[in-house]
Formats: structure tokens, C-alpha cells, sequence
């Protein structure tokens, strides 16, 4: 059995999402962002502005690849600067969405 970190990936909060191949990843990761969006106190800037730009990227229905690239800088932004683990956090479904779907993001 390999251990996940062995290979680039982590629990995390210990949630694992399982999706089907019906499932809009699109849907789904700003449905992730929003979830951040609500669980976080504001008081941190990068966290409270970090999630602001990357739901503004979802919202607008057409993302672009640089739009992808952007918002995996947001999200490593937030990890090096968030003073709390939620903020820390946001870039492992980012970049797992990115990585794994970057064409349907892009469709």
C-alpha cells in the first residue's frame, strides 16, 4: 500500500468527496470556495481577499487558463501568508481541480 504522501497528496481535514462522472467539477470546486468563503472569520487579508478573487474567477463562467494560473497563485498565496489552517488549506482542491480537470474548468 503506498502512502499518500509518497505521492503528492494529503487528507487534508480528513474529508474524502467522492464524485461521479455527472458531476460538474466546476459546480464543485466553487461550491469548495464558498464553503471556504463562509467558514472564514475575515479578519485575515489573505484569506478574506484570496477567496473574494477566486469566487469572482468562478462566477464569471468562462475561465480561462490564465484564469486557472491565477487562481493557483491566489491559492499559494494564501497558503504561504493565511494565519489560520482554512486559509492554508484552499490550495489543495484548487490545485487538485487544476491538475486533474483542467480541461472541463476550461470548457
Amino acid at each position: 500500500m503506498k502512502v499518500l504522501g509518497s505521492m503528492g497528496e494529503v487528507l487534508g481535514s480528513g474529508a474524502i468527496l467522492v464524485l461521479d462522472d455527472s458531476t460538474s467539477i466546476t459546480d464543485m470546486l466553487q461550491n469548495v470556495i464558498s464553503f471556504f468563503k463562509h467558514e472564514s472569520c475575515g479578519k485575515c487579508v489573505p484569506c478574506r481577499v484570496g477567496i473574494t478573487k477566486l469566487l469572482e474567477r468562478m462566477e464569471k463562467g468562462t475561465l480561462l487558463e490564465k484564469d486557472l494560473k491565477e487562481m493557483i497563485e491566489i491559492s499559494e498565496k494564501m497558503a504561504d501568508t493565511a494565519l489560520c489552517a482554512l486559509g492554508q488549506s484552499l490550495i489543495l482542491p484548487v490545485s487538485s481541480a487544476v491538475r486533474f480537470f483542467k480541461e472541463e474548468l476550461t470548457a
